[in-house]
């Protein structure tokens, strides 16, 4: 006896959008033409669905409207579906701060987006996520991740995570016959909390964190400083109350909104397409307050905060939310503005991190490993000094701290290609043109020409905020 299969199923390694439907592990939304089945660990992800839309929008919704932070959370989980459709690049929020401050409480709404079921809901800890992250990126993906607890996952561990989170390719393995699988990809937005950044993490295994890593993830401090904590408006409760509230009620009720938004963005892709895309740019834009030479790096993260916006915006429209017209579109620039102030600038990640890293050489070394050279007297022989980063040397009345090669390059380990990092910081004057003004300073040191890369000691602190720079000891 013959058998024949009369229904042509499709297997998915991911979920999200596979042409005109949206696969989840545990259903389906729309079709194209065939059946589409998640072909992964369903228990990688905590789909399900408990309660009502309209009891999750009164609940959940309606009582995080006022509150930036919230409302960013929740937006962020909206983000998934729309960015999938755009085919736009993974990235993700860290709130960062002390305890206490409501953190949990902004990852469990945004969670409540697409399920829960577990005593945190949707979220999952770093920790956890170690042992399974390609299962986990790929049940999560075209929706959010939400990850608590990073001050618990090792310093290697976060940093590996994050990057392959992020760069949405799984391990290169082979087969059998040592010829290279298919590699499993994902499109990720991540929402994620603790006490650290996720630079300071990676720091403490000792290794300077990627200014890409930074960027796809990005610090958002978690206190909105209006004296409660991450939230500004409580409804008249204490935050405690407050927060205790909202938590409570998207462990109860969660699962319906984020599919429900899938609903209606299918009903025309199209044009949830365009409109998404004409957003994003104008939204940019606004985020970006015009700046029109703004780093690339910064536009990066603005447009991101930006389809967040978007994606909040649409799903008001879509499903009612109780939030005021543009209220996720300044929730985004507010947001966005915390995450530029602890930055503390505008410029590439790698310059930033090249001035840190030399302020901090020079505060800790500039006496033990730097050579002073009277100007007057080039040749004089002054005892040797050990593991030598450079010279200390006077310019114009102005202290420099001349590095080495070897000690230019030591200090920026890690950070970016040194010659591009002084080339840049030449153009700015942190460095001292040499005579063919080039980027390095020639200096006598007994009897040899020896070149360096001469650091302006007081440009290293025109920014900070006590605003005149700091004389040299």
């Amino acid at each position: 006896m013959k058998l024949i299969c009369s229904t042509r199923v499709r297997l998915v390694k991911r979920a999200g959008w596979h042409e005109t439907a949206f696969v989840l592990p545990n259903r389906t939304i729309g079709a194209i033409g065939e059946q589409v089945v998640y072909d992964g660990r369903a228990e990688a992800a905590r789909y399900a669905s408990s309660g009502s839309l309209q009891g999750w929008i009164d609940q959940v919704a309606r009582p995080a409207s006022g509150n930036s932070r919230l409302v960013m959370a929740i937006s962020a989980a909206f983000a998934g579906p729309l960015n999938d459709l755009l085919k736009g690049e993974g990235g993700g929020l860290h709130l960062v701060g002390g305890s206490s401050l409501g953190k949990s409480t902004a990852l469990v709404a945004a969670g409540s987006v697409w399920g829960g079921g577990s005593r945190a809901g949707f979220c999952q800890t770093w920790r956890a996520t170690d042992n399974g992250v390609e299962s986990v990126a790929r049940a999560h993906s075209g929706t959010i991740l939400v990850l608590d607890e990073l001050g618990e996952s090792g310093a290697r561990e976060a940093g590996s995570i994050a990057y392959m989170l992020m760069n949405g390719v799984a391990k290169l393995r082979a087969t059998r016959d040592a010829e290279a699988r298919r590699r499993d990809e994902w499109r990720l937005m991540l929402l994620s909390a603790g006490e650290v950044g996720l630079g300071d993490k990676i720091a403490e295994g000792g290794r300077a964190a990627k200014a890409g890593q930074l960027v796809r993830i990005v610090d958002v401090p978690a206190d909105a400083q209006a004296g409660f904590g991450l939230f500004e408006n409580c409804k008249g409760e204490e935050p405690a109350q407050f927060a205790r509230s909202i938590k409570e009620a998207a462990l109860r009720v969660y699962g319906t909104a984020g599919p429900a938004f899938v609903e209606a963005l299918a009903k025309d892709l199209a044009a949830a397409e365009q409109e998404g895309r004409a957003k994003i740019r104008a939204m940019t834009k606004q985020v970006l307050g015009g700046a029109e030479s703004a780093d690339g790096q910064l536009i990066r993260v603005a447009e991101r905060f930006a389809l967040i916006a978007t994606a909040g915006e649409m799903a008001r429209a879509a499903l009612g939310l109780p939030w005021a017209e543009g209220e996720a579109e300044k929730a985004a620039q507010t947001c966005f503005g915390a995450w530029r102030a602890l930055r503390g600038g505008d410029d590439p990640g790698e310059i930033m991190a090249a001035m840190q890293a030399i302020r901090a050489t020079i505060e800790r070394d500039g006496e033990a490993h730097f050579r002073k050279l009277i100007e007057d007297e080039p040749d004089l022989l002054l005892p040797p000094v050990r593991d030598l980063l450079g010279y200390r040397i006077k310019r114009e009345g102005e202290v420099c701290y001349a590095f080495t090669a070897t000690g230019w390059r030591e200090t920026l380990a890690g950070i970016g290609d040194p010659r591009m990092i002084a080339a840049i910081l030449h153009q700015r004057g942190v460095l001292i043109s040499g005579k063919d003004r080039s980027q390095r300073l020639f200096l006598k040191v007994d009897g040899r020409s020896v070149a360096t890369y001469a650091v302006r000691y007081g440009a290293l602190f025109k920014d900070e905020e006590k605003g005149d720079a700091i004389t040299s000891p």
